[in-house]
């Protein structure tokens, strides 16, 4: 959702994350996303839309942000691991989800402001399914629902009931119904699927606690279970119930069948949320990292992780562990920021200016919204030894105002409609100019107390004021090579 002068919402990762989920429990086979990583207008131009060009919205200058999972400047949000998770889900069970139907229940909410009746949908081939549950209303405080019993009717006559489910208010989740993996079938569980394959040698599906949905696993056609982290593993006829099922990076359940054996690795949601499957050299790998993990050739990559620890299982045939083991995985460090790039860091510094040097002038003046002579300058000071290694510094300012405009010289490179949040801008970004030894200034505009604009955050309208909260140094490590 991208910020226009007049209108600035405040996207939560729950907002993007409820909205995609419930589209997806909706109908929706193949969610889309406009856009998934922000970007930027090319400096040099005037490429928005605004109303001086006939379009309803004056958008910034520069900035095509969107509020996106992926940042303008590649920041990882935490919209993008919620997104993530529900991804992971679509991969896992895309090919059976896409054949179902939608069935709503017969008690629907009267509306955006019923905070009481449940929000839930069935998709169902007649025989097996996937229940989607939301509690998150945008804008809304929601209530949680306690005992929840659901009965589902499939095609066949029969019908069940499952629950009763506590749902903790502000979440969503999917959760299977009479799934089966590698010929162990799987009636009910309250855990959301992530991944489904050969890992370690078994046959393993991967799943994620949902925050405080109580986690519960029933399995039938089974000769055997077993799990270390559950209180009791009860037979009820042909099914086998866990209780007391302790989530977390050593909870493992293993279950043989007629037909099949299955490997049901149940992480926390904290871990849920950092899972990846990575596939190297032919071998699936399930790695925990808080920073984005990807195969980077015969290697294993991590950024914006910087000396930080990677939980990886199976261990890495080509590096010995040295963060210590946790649970079945094993913990491996990433290397530490170096000392001088902590250094350079420190030494970046923003200044008031005694003079204006931005004008009106200047093409891009007339998107402060404001006189020019009314927006202070401020000078941003980099090192010019800039650091030579993989990474990139993020820049985060506290601002009050307006617009905020960057400018190299005259050339506008960067621009914020100021919307009561902190303002990020990289080094990346500024590197091309730095190199030519052009000023950055930072010119912000105030908000007037009359301006016909739309916020959800605190914004002052008495004066300007901009602070340099801090860099952070953003790494690209790789783990193996």
């Amino acid at each position: 959702v991208q910020c226009t002068y007049h209108r600035r919402p405040v996207i939560s990762a729950m907002d993007a994350a409820a909205l995609s989920l419930t589209k997806l429990g909706s109908g929706n086979n193949m969610p889309g996303y406009y856009v998934f990583h922000g970007g930027f207008n090319p400096p040099g131009g005037l490429y928005q839309e605004s109303r001086e060009t006939r379009y309803p919205n004056d958008l910034p200058v520069s900035s095509y942000d969107f509020q996106a999972p992926l940042g303008e400047y590649g920041q990882v949000r935490d919209s993008y691991f919620l997104l993530k998770r529900l991804h992971q889900f679509i991969r896992c069970c895309g090919d059976v989800l896409a054949g179902t139907e939608t069935f709503f229940p017969d008690r629907m909410p009267e509306g955006r402001t019923d905070m009481i009746t449940p929000r839930l949908t069935l998709r169902s081939d007649g025989e097996r399914g996937f229940l989607f549950f939301n509690t998150h209303q945008r804008n809304y405080p929601t209530e949680p629902v306690r005992e929840l019993q659901v009965r589902v009717r499939y095609a066949s006559g029969q019908t069940e009931t499952y629950g009763p489910l506590n749902l903790p208010a502000g979440s969503c989740g999917v959760l299977p119904l009479r799934q089966s993996w590698f010929g162990v079938t799987v009636p009910y569980m309250t855990l959301q699927p992530l991944w489904a394959g050969v890992l370690d040698g078994c046959r393993t599906l991967i799943c994620t606690a949902l925050g405080q949905v109580k986690p519960e696993l029933a399995l039938s056609g089974v000769r055997s279970v077993s799990c270390a982290s559950a209180d009791a593993v009860v037979r009820e006829g042909d099914t086998v119930r866990l209780q007391g099922l302790r989530p977390g990076r050593d909870c493992v359940v293993d279950a043989a069948g007629e037909t099949g054996s299955l490997r049901i690795l149940v992480l926390d949601e904290a871990d849920g949320l950092r899972f990846y499957p990575v596939e190297l050299k032919k071998t699936t790998y399930a790695v925990l990292s808080d920073g984005i993990v990807f195969a980077d050739g015969d290697g294993l990559s991590v950024y914006g992780c910087a000396g930080g620890t990677v939980q990886v299982f199976p261990p890495l045939p080509d590096r010995a562990g040295d963060a210590g083991p946790s649970g079945i995985f094993t913990g491996y460090r990433l290397p530490p920021i170096p000392e001088d790039l902590l250094r350079w860091a420190a030494q970046i510094r923003l200044e008031k200016a005694e003079d204006l040097r931005i004008t009106g002038e200047n093409p891009y003046a007339r998107f402060l919204f404001s006189p020019a002579e009314d927006a202070p300058e401020y000078l941003l000071h980099i090192p010019a030894e800039l650091p030579d290694a993989p990474c990139d510094a993020l820049l985060l300012f506290r601002a009050q105002g307006d617009v905020l405009q960057l400018y190299a010289d005259q050339l506008l490179i960067a621009d914020e409609f100021l919307r009561g949040e902190p303002w990020t801008v990289s080094l990346r970004r500024l590197r091309p100019y730095l190199a030519e030894e052009r000023q950055l200034r930072i010119k912000c505009s105030p908000l007037s107390p009359e301006a016909d604009v739309y916020l959800e955050r605190p914004v002052g309208r008495d004066g300007v004021r901009l602070e340099l909260l801090g860099v952070t140094l953003i790494g690209l490590d790789r783990l193996t090579d």
